[in-house]
């Protein structure tokens, strides 16, 4: 009777494991459904909306035509790993001061996060830039467009920032063009002059719809 006993709590072990295990994972599809985030876009680039320190009152770093902002991915397929890897340098909208941002983890999931202070130091703020990127990929990031995948390492995502740098180009272009004489009263005209002119120290920024569970970002 005794074994019978213990078939019996076994089998409600295994049943309850396998009921507790379901709900897990059902929880887990749950918390990775489709999100649709608005983020926004100063620059070249958002800027993590997980960054909320630096979320609207900063903006990703450009030179040139380079935006130090990078989406790294290691998939490995036996051990069931789909990891990111987000890595940004950041500098205040009014301040030359300068940080450099890290978010990690497995696709789906917020992550383990970093916030590196700079100050006003840009050369240190791009080495722990360039040096991270290299020791996640073993590329070297001003070699990235030669890119080359190494085993065991992160991969690069490279994000097209063609649309935004046309669209700011565009933006530049209008404000350049001369304006036609106003019909409006004189005050409403001082009104607007204000207006426009607090507009046109700000920088450009649009908002972007994104699937937060495919894009960690």
């Amino acid at each position: 009777t005794s074994n019978g006993d213990e078939g019996v709590k076994e089998g409600s072990k295994e049943i309850k494991q396998d009921v507790n295990g379901t709900e897990s994972k059902e929880k887990r599809v749950s918390e990775m459904k489709s999100q649709v985030r608005k983020v926004l876009v100063k620059g070249g680039a958002a800027i993590d909306v997980e960054c909320v320190e630096k979320v609207g009152v900063a903006h990703v770093y450009t030179e040139g035509s380079d935006v130090y902002d990078a989406l790294l991915n290691q998939t490995n397929t036996q051990n069931n790993n789909n990891k990111f890897y987000i890595m940004q340098l950041l500098e205040d909208d009014d301040a030359k001061r300068y940080s450099v941002w890290f978010r990690w983890e497995r696709v789906g999931y917020k992550g383990q996060t970093s916030l590196v202070p700079c100050g006003s130091d840009l050369c240190k703020a791009k080495l722990l830039f360039t040096a991270k990127f290299s020791a996640k990929t073993h590329n070297e990031w001003g070699d990235r467009k030669h890119f080359r995948k190494v085993a065991g390492k992160y991969d690069y995502l490279p994000a097209d920032y063609s649309k935004l740098i046309g669209e700011q180009e565009k933006h530049e272009k209008a404000k350049k063009k001369p304006m036609p004489p106003s019909q409006l009263v004189e005050c409403v005209q001082r009104l607007m002059k204000m207006i426009c002119d607090i507009r046109a120290m700000e920088e450009l920024v649009m908002e972007l719809e994104y699937d937060a569970t495919k894009a960690p970002l």
